[in-house]
């Protein structure tokens, strides 16, 4: 049998899929990652953790699918972004993985909002030259310069500095290589060029030639060694494509240009994703390259209110209750949750000060509300993304793209179709559509999406939750402005 794999080096699991040459997934794995924290404020992997948690992804995965290494003949990946590493000249690790939720960059009390390398992020010309507004100090840039003035002995020795994907591709080929979709999320791509900004290194004053080279998305960086096939269960000499960023190539493994272009992800943080014929950055949004046989770029919108927010209600005010209770009892509550709304990002807020209302609300009213005020960030991106131009229809992906509920509401109030996916993880199918490529099961990429993706469901919105919705989303927008203005107070009871 042929096939090939796909890794999704994502923030909370790592995962693996094996996928056949007309794109079933003959078997996957989801391997949680738990970092190791020092004082809440540090958050990291070590290099043989890492290794340990790929091979058990890829062995299960294996496992499932019943291919042997023989059957495997191609591998790519998708990945985080501003995670990284330190090595010597001798290759070898001198630090852990810094996970790029670490927050050891942040300035705390008098220096707050003051972190290094800012003024990079501050440039008039930063924009048009890297594409991306995201930017912030759990980013690499500050970690690493972090790095630079707190332990100089270990800057001393560096020799080089590798994202966790082109750690992966070094593990993998012996090649110092990476993909530009993940590093573009550096600040530090010159994203016309495709290649590093110099203006950028010299303000920062680190020299590019410490990074891994970065290619194309879904370049092969070269052959799978026998030290790697030995570690990682695999055959030697088979092609490894390197990927791009995680949002990315779930677009691709989505089928992003199929049936719509555009794409959100509603995961731990919510993404919103399309293709770009032309260079054009703008506020508030990334860019990256394409891949071969799509739109030059892509932009990306993305916002921290996502599932974590059910989630964390969940585990902290009904642990006892399973989430799937919760969801059933959120389909009995009315649209707008009885007057309950949920700020932005509510998980952050002491308590349930990031809920507003006035009454006594059961659970599901909180996850209702949660959902909705998480559609409306997304209405936020997508506006924010193409302005007043609302599409026809958007591909869900993510973990809320497996609540139908979820997705009448978001279909409600951004006032377009709805459409999933048979592939329960679409970056791993996305990256096995990579390996598929490099296998030469076909020209492009793009080519390869179109004969894999399979429509699982459509959800069309409903005429009279949209009229619904268009009058809370208003209101939803001036709890909004008044709470910035301070103007709010916090009213709500739990039974």
């Amino acid at each position: 049998m042929e096939a090939v794999l796909g890794i999704d080096l994502g923030t909370s699991y790592f995962k693996a899929g094996v996928f056949s040459r007309k794109g079933d997934l003959l078997g996957l794995a989801r391997v949680p990652v738990v970092p190791e924290s020092i004082d809440w404020i540090r958050c990291e992997v070590s290099t043989l953790q890492f290794r340990k948690y790929v091979v058990e992804c890829i062995s299960a995965a294996l496992r499932e699918s019943k291919c042997g290494p023989n059957d495997i003949k191609g591998v790519s990946y998708s990945s985080q972004a501003n995670s990284f590493l330190l090595l010597d000249k001798n290759s070898t690790p001198l630090t852990p993985i810094f996970l790029w939720t670490d927050r050891r960059s942040i300035p705390t009390g008098e220096r707050v909002g003051d972190y290094p390398g800012k003024e990079l992020f501050l440039r008039k010309d930063f924009l048009l030259t890297t594409g991306i507004d995201i930017t912030g100090p759990q980013g690499c840039v500050p970690k690493l310069l972090w790095v630079r003035k707190n332990s100089p002995e270990i800057w001393e020795k560096t020799a080089s500095v590798m994202n966790v994907s082109d750690y992966l591709t070094f593990l993998f080929t012996g090649t110092f290589s990476g993909d530009a979709g993940t590093a573009s999320l550096l600040g530090l791509l010159d994203l016309k060029r495709g290649d590093w900004w110099e203006d950028g290194f010299e303000q920062i004053e680190v020299s590019s030639s410490l990074f891994s080279t970065p290619l194309p998305p879904g370049t092969v960086a070269g052959d799978v060694t026998p030290y790697a096939a030995a570690e990682f269960h695999l055959k030697p000499g088979i092609p490894f494509a390197v990927g791009s960023l995680d949002h990315h190539v779930a677009a691709l493994g989505a089928g992003a240009g199929v049936v719509s272009d555009f794409v959100e992800s509603t995961g731990t943080v919510i993404a919103c994703f399309t293709s770009l014929k032309d260079y054009a950055p703008l506020k508030g949004c990334a860019m990256g390259p394409g891949f071969q046989g799509q739109a030059p770029y892509y932009r990306l919108a993305f916002h921290d209110c996502g599932a974590v927010v059910l989630d964390w209600y969940s585990r902290n005010f009904v642990p006892d209750v399973p989430f799937e209770v919760l969801v059933h009892s959120a389909k009995e509550v009315p649209p707008g949750s009885g007057g309950l709304t949920a700020l932005p990002c509510a998980h952050l807020y002491p308590d349930l000060q990031g809920f507003i209302g006035k009454g006594k609300y059961t659970p599901g009213y909180y996850i209702r509300a949660s959902m909705e005020s998480v559609a409306a960030t997304l209405k936020g991106l997508l506006k924010r993304m193409v302005l007043e131009n609302t599409p026809e229809s958007m591909v869900a992906t993510g973990g809320g793209a497996k609540s139908d509920l979820w997705l009448s509401i978001k279909a409600g109030l951004i006032g377009c179709d709805f459409i999933t996916t048979l592939c329960p993880e679409p970056a791993t199918s996305g990256a096995g559509i990579l390996a598929g490529t490099a296998a030469g099961w076909a020209d492009n990429p793009v080519d390869l999406s179109h004969s894999w993706f399979r429509v699982s469901r459509r959800v069309s919105p409903d005429s009279s939750l949209s009229r619904i919705y268009t009058v809370w989303y208003d209101e939803y927008r001036r709890i909004l402005q008044r709470q910035k203005k301070g103007a709010v107070r916090w009213s709500t009871e739990r039974r």
